[in-house]
């Protein structure tokens, strides 16, 4: 590879009159000359179509985190959940699988809880 430290730019249809240059072919792709043949580098539809998909891509994001929701709190709100929200996720003789941390600290606490006789 030659380091040039100037190139220059050829815009048309045709091939420029020498490898040293930057091919801007039809005004959309941009041609290199890599020792053989000319390469496109860039490509304009190309970019534009990428573009499209990463812009389509957030757009579908958005709407999923815009309609998710962890607990009945929408996501989007960046809620904090607290022993009200998360379930116990499992059960025994006192607490069941749809009670939540607080709730099945509330029995636990019950449960515990001695009473004084004077």
């Amino acid at each position: 590879m030659i380091n040039n430290k100037q190139v220059n730019i050829w815009r048309g249809d045709q091939e420029p009159p020498t490898i040293y240059h930057v091919w801007i072919y039809n005004d959309l792709v941009l041609k290199l000359y890599d020792g053989n043949e000319w390469v496109v580098f860039v490509d304009d539809a190309l970019v534009m179509n990428k573009l499209n998909e990463v812009i389509d891509r957030v757009t579908s994001l958005e709407e999923f985190m815009n309609n998710s929701t962890i607990n009945n709190h929408k996501i989007k709100d960046n809620p904090i959940l607290d022993g009200t929200d998360l379930k116990t996720a499992s059960s025994g003789f006192y607490i069941q699988q749809d009670d939540t941390i607080s709730n099945a600290l509330r029995k636990i606490d019950k449960l515990l809880q001695t009473e004084i006789i004077q």
